[in-house]
């Protein structure tokens, strides 16, 4: 049995606008990762986030928000919110739980979850944001939205919100992209 609502693109963006939530919408080539979004939406307006769908050794499930240019700790997280062994869920239990694809993974999707399975995680540093960006259940769009607003549209949807610090990481420049620092000395004048 499934647990969620069939809610599309097009019956979200309608809730937004009946729950009084103004956002900005691009269309753009399909995102399934950081660098497809580095490729495609780096015009779009609001701080980029990562959204992960996590569970736990016990089954329990997470999504967790973060910028996009963050690694997530999941050792850490796990510490913080008393979970053990926390993994990425199944793309079965993504399409089961929220009724999206992977690369679709988003807060908006939380509206499908009717049985409140998924907790959600968010960066403290999200919250200092004034506008993000997410998909809007299909991943050739992205709609900016404000940070009050999204938090509004997750209290709506009834999950339990919990904010999380340090184990989100600022990932370092991937290796290729670094410049080699070559040694020169230089005399003191």
């Amino acid at each position: 049995m499934k647990g969620h609502a069939v809610i599309n693109n097009g019956e979200l963006l309608e809730l937004l606008k009946k729950l009084g939530i103004c956002y900005k919408r691009y269309k753009h080539q399909p995102i399934y990762n950081v660098a497809d979004a580095e490729k495609y939406a780096k015009n779009i307006d609001g701080a980029h986030c990562k959204n992960l769908f996590l569970k736990d050794a016990e089954g329990k499930l997470y999504l967790a928000v973060t910028l996009e240019k963050k690694r997530v700790d999941l050792k850490g997280v796990s510490k913080q919110i008393g979970a053990k062994r926390l993994s990425f869920a199944s793309d079965d239990m993504l399409e089961n739980i929220l009724n999206i694809k992977p690369g679709g993974v988003t807060p908006f999707a939380l509206i499908n979850d009717i049985n409140k399975h998924t907790v959600v995680l968010f960066d403290q540093d999200i919250l200092k944001e004034r506008k993000l960006s997410f998909h809007p259940l299909v991943n050739t769009e992205t709609i900016t939205i404000s940070t009050e607003d999204i938090l509004k549209f997750i209290n709506y949807c009834g999950h339990k919100l919990i904010s999380i610090e340090n184990p989100f990481k600022e990932l370092m420049t991937p290796p290729e992209k670094q410049v080699r620092k070559i040694g020169f000395k230089t005399e003191k004048q």
